[in-house]
């Protein structure tokens, strides 16, 4: 059975993403469950982590957020439902 840095390193190392796939898929064959959520954590800490870039939204003014369209829209709903 491999080790965790074993595991880890055939992940880390796989040609391609199929086959890092397949190797994440053999983690229940060679670990225990009490290890798989290490394994997971680690693979998503050194893997993709790193890859991750924020991603702002900015909402600029618009009439859209204002009370005035918001009233207009509450009393059309409440006139159109009764």
């Amino acid at each position: 059975m491999p080790t965790l840095d074993e595991t880890l390193a055939k992940i880390a190392t796989a040609a391609s993403l199929d086959e890092r796939v397949a190797e994440i898929r053999r983690i229940p064959q060679h670990h225990g469950t009490a290890e798989h959520l290490q394994i997971f954590a680690e693979v998503a800490r050194t893997l993709y982590v790193p890859h991750l870039t924020p991603d702002f939204a900015y909402v600029h003014g618009d009439d859209f957020y204002g009370q005035a369209h918001f009233e207009s829209a509450y009393e059309a709903a409440y006139n159109a439902t009764s």
